[in-house]
């Protein structure tokens, strides 16, 4: 079967791979989504930028024993928070 999918991208926003596209719509793949507007409605003083700096952060450093949850969002925003003050 072939599928014809139309995306709309924001500016500089990377193109989806086909492994990607096929992990998204696979039966056999699992993904947990998460949006700034989670990270903002924890801290609404937070840039959109910085939003997006807390979810970089949660996806390279959360431990796969402990999964994403809202307490790892928190200590990244933390961080981000620690960074913003200390520049």
């Amino acid at each position: 079967m072939k599928v014809m999918i139309e995306i709309d991208l924001p500016n500089g926003q990377a193109i989806p791979t086909e492994s990607d596209i096929k992990r998204l719509t696979s039966p056999d793949w699992l993904a947990s989504w998460w949006h700034i507007d989670d990270v903002k409605g924890l801290n609404k003083k937070l840039t959109k930028q910085e939003c997006r700096d807390v979810l970089n952060m949660v996806d390279r450093g959360h431990d796969a024993n402990i999964g994403i949850n809202w307490d790892v969002i928190r200590y990244y925003i933390d961080e981000v928070i620690e960074e913003r003050e200390s520049a």
